[in-house]
């Protein structure tokens, strides 16, 4: 058992003011939501450091901030461990932020926003074994939002020209 869940245990005892309990819904709920948080600031922090080391943090931010407008939306694959997501989370950013430095797709911008929103509406939300298939209005509601990121990154990009390489 990893130290994470270990700390969130301890913290859902004293939320729900009982022993933890594995058969439980409600403890297993919350111990599942403190550990996506620990997890995601632990990610969080790690970009802030490698990227404020490398003197690229308002870049990093940048594309964080896209990848959470959209990513959560699209679906996609999941790692089975910490170690694999932590890697697969700071690769990605490693090459946004490569990519926004040294390819040029500012002729391209048009080609990409509708290839984006046409996955958005064609394939999302993408099902795992974390995220069940969605119909109806669930996956409407899903590809709404989804869409509604993508718009608000296209946003960020006309607005923020000395960052809007990064966000494409």
């Amino acid at each position: 058992m990893n130290l994470n869940r270990v700390m969130c245990r301890k913290a859902t005892e004293i939320l729900i003011g009982q022993t933890y309990d594995e058969g439980g819904d409600r403890a297993v709920k919350i111990c599942y939501s403190l550990e996506n948080i620990v997890d995601d600031v632990e990610k969080i922090l790690i970009l802030l450091v490698l990227f404020g080391v490398a003197g690229r943090l308002p870049e990093c931010i940048v594309c964080y901030v896209v990848v959470c407008l959209t990513r959560v939306y699209m679906g996609g694959i999941h790692m089975r461990t910490w170690l694999g997501c932590t890697f697969m989370t700071v690769g990605v950013h490693v090459c946004a932020v490569w990519c926004g430095e040294w390819v040029d797709l500012s002729m391209a911008w048009i080609w990409i926003f509708v290839a984006v929103l046409s996955l958005m509406l064609s394939v999302a939300p993408i099902s795992s074994p974390q995220r069940p298939i969605y119909v109806g209005r669930a996956r409407w509601k899903i590809k709404s939002k989804g869409i509604l990121g993508i718009l608000i990154s296209f946003v960020g990009f006309c607005v923020l020209d000395n960052f809007s390489n990064y966000i494409l």
